[in-house]
Order: C-alpha cells, then sequence, then structure tokens
C-alpha cells in the first residue's frame, strides 16, 4: 500500500520519521516499511509552498492514501491542548476583500463560483471514506486555512462569525485542493497545540500535540 505523508515542517512530523530511522534531515523520504511504501513530503510554511510542492509530486506519482499531518490552534476552548482530529471541511480564510472594517470572502464574491469543483458552498469537503479504524475513531471538525496566523481579537472575533471554524492551520486548504483537482484520496489529522486567541506562546504546547500526533501515525503503521 502506497501511502504520502504531507507535512510543512520537519518539526511536526520528526518523531514519525526518527522511528522510521531516517537519520538525515530532508524533504522528501521514499522507504519501504512493513506492508507500506511511504513517502514523507515537507513543504514548508503555508499554502504557496504547500500547493506548489504537493501539486508537483501529485503529477509524477499517486497513491492509495496522502494524508496531511501537522499542528493546528483551535478556536474552541472546550478542546483539549494535545487532541488529534481528522479534519472534514476547509475554508480559505483570508482570501477576499477588505469592505472599510468589514471582510468579504471571496466565496461571496461576484467572479467566484462557490459551487465550482472542488468547492460545495465555497467550502472544500473531505468525502474520503477512511476504513482504518484509527482514523474512523477520530472526531472530526471544520477548519480554515490562513496566511496570517489570527492573533488579534477583531479579527479573531471575525472569523468565528463569518467560518464558524472548530480549528485553524496554515496548509489545510491548499492540501485539499491540491488532491481534490489531482483526484488523489487524502485525510487531514491535527493536532491542537494552541488555541486562537491574541498571541501569548507561553499558553502553547507545542511537544504534546506533535507527540500525540505522531504517536497515533505510528500506531497506524502499525496495526
Amino acid at each position: 500500500m502506497k501511502i504520502l505523508f504531507v507535512a510543512a515542517t520537519y518539526l511536526e512530523i520528526a518523531p514519525l520519521i526518527q522511528s522510521l530511522n531516517l537519520t538525515t534531515k530532508q524533504s522528501f523520504y521514499e522507504l519501504q516499511y512493513r506492508h507500506f511504501e511511504i513517502d514523507i513530503l515537507i513543504t514548508g510554511v503555508g499554502m504557496v509552498h504547500t500547493t506548489f510542492h504537493l501539486g508537483r509530486l501529485l503529477l509524477q506519482k499517486s497513491y492509495k492514501l496522502a494524508i496531511n499531518v501537522g499542528i493546528a490552534g483551535s478556536f474552541d476552548h472546550q478542546i483539549k491542548i494535545g487532541q488529534v482530529f481528522r479534519v472534514q471541511s476547509q475554508i480559505f480564510g483570508d482570501m477576499g476583500v477588505e469592505n472599510r472594517e468589514t471582510f468579504i470572502p471571496i466565496s461571496e464574491l461576484d467572479f467566484f463560483d462557490k459551487n465550482e469543483f472542488p468547492y460545495q458552498n465555497g467550502r472544500l469537503f473531505s468525502s474520503y471514506n477512511p476504513f482504518f479504524a484509527i482514523f474512523q475513531n477520530l472526531k472530526t471538525v471544520s477548519a480554515i486555512t490562513v496566511n496570517k496566523v489570527l492573533g488579534r481579537k477583531s479579527s479573531i472575533d471575525q472569523a468565528k462569525k463569518l467560518f464558524k471554524a472548530d480549528i485553524e492551520s496554515m496548509e489545510g486548504a491548499a492540501f485539499f485542493y491540491s488532491c481534490m483537482m489531482s483526484e488523489q484520496p487524502f485525510i487531514e489529522v491535527r493536532a491542537i497545540s494552541n488555541y486562537v486567541e491574541e498571541r501569548n506562546k507561553s499558553k502553547w504546547n507545542i511537544p504534546l500535540a506533535v507527540e500525540n500526533l505522531n504517536q497515533l501515525i505510528v500506531e497506524f503503521l502499525n496495526d
């Protein structure tokens, strides 16, 4: 079975890489592990890097499943830091226009057809049925993808009102879009490292999020 893991940074997937006895730091790995053929792509942070590197790879190869793994911020303070989720839907959270004090998402502009493939009402949805129990058992969330991580109360309140998303990342929608346009089966798995609030990194727990995320992926490969 041929699997592609996609991460924005080495940090987010380092425990998996190390568990596979890969000792050098690279942007792309190919290996055989048990009954899996595994490729690991590290794109760099953000939508542009993700779209280019993933799009280029998917022109050359296809996979049984592509899995986007990474950390994310949560809008919902009832969600626990370190918790891992499967992302069901994505939307581009800062693509659009400003109109005085308001923001109009691109899906609400006249020149954008919000129901043209791959969009449904302006959103991107993962339709893949993750027949692996470890992914089926994950709670699902909706997400926005942004170029600029939200850290100002007015921006956060606006995003909550407009998108009603559970979590925020910087790559997810680009991953969804690239896979959907390439007819590549995919899922996105994110671990919560922080809450989306006025920026205070002392409240973040990236190591816990990375540990829980990679533990799940290692369990998947060893199941």
